[in-house]
């Protein structure tokens, strides 16, 4: 939103302040694709048939330092195998990424990615996004507290399992 970050590390490292999903996840892509940042599109092409008639040029920038971003990368996917994630790390892949929980216990994120994909998780009230929540159950699944490791992870695991399948397994830069 242009005003300045905090300088409590965790409002940097991790995110801490008020940011969109679809935010959250191109700084993660950007991670993933070694500093280098591009614009979202929320459309890449449009065809008819097989000739295409839209298919905008990517907008790319170098946001960090590759070593950097390798670092975080290292862990990140730590998280996933000795962290928060851990619950849900990808079967036969690797992955990184973090859980996050706000405002005492009243929202929850899962950002991670693989090489190929990024995707970011919310899960809280739309409403009043000041509402602890405890004793929570959802689908069939209940926690003592809306956190990002019992919600949010779980969901981003389902998501990416489904938009991996099929796709080769890549190594972390």
């Amino acid at each position: 939103n242009g005003a300045p970050i905090g300088t409590f590390p965790p409002q940097v490292v991790l995110g801490a302040q008020q940011i969109s999903p679809q935010t959250l996840a191109n700084a993660y892509a950007g991670i993933a694709a070694g500093g280098v940042v591009c614009q979202t599109r929320p459309v890449t092409s449009v065809s008819e048939g097989t000739r295409v008639l839209f298919a905008p040029a990517p907008s790319c920038t170098r946001a960090a330092d590759a070593n950097s971003v390798s670092q975080a990368t290292q862990y990140l996917m730590y998280n996933m195998t000795n962290g928060s994630g851990i619950l849900n790390q990808l079967q036969g892949r690797p992955s990184a990424g973090k859980t996050g929980t706000a405002d005492g216990n009243a929202q929850s994120w899962f950002v991670g990615y693989t090489p190929q994909l990024t995707t970011a998780v919310w899960v809280g009230n739309p409403v009043d996004q000041t509402r602890r929540m405890f004793n929570v159950s959802m689908a069939g699944k209940s926690c003592t507290a809306m956190t990002g490791a019992c919600f949010a992870a779980p969901i981003w695991r389902r998501i990416m399992d489904a938009a991996l399948a099929g796709q080769p397994v890549a190594t972390m830069p």
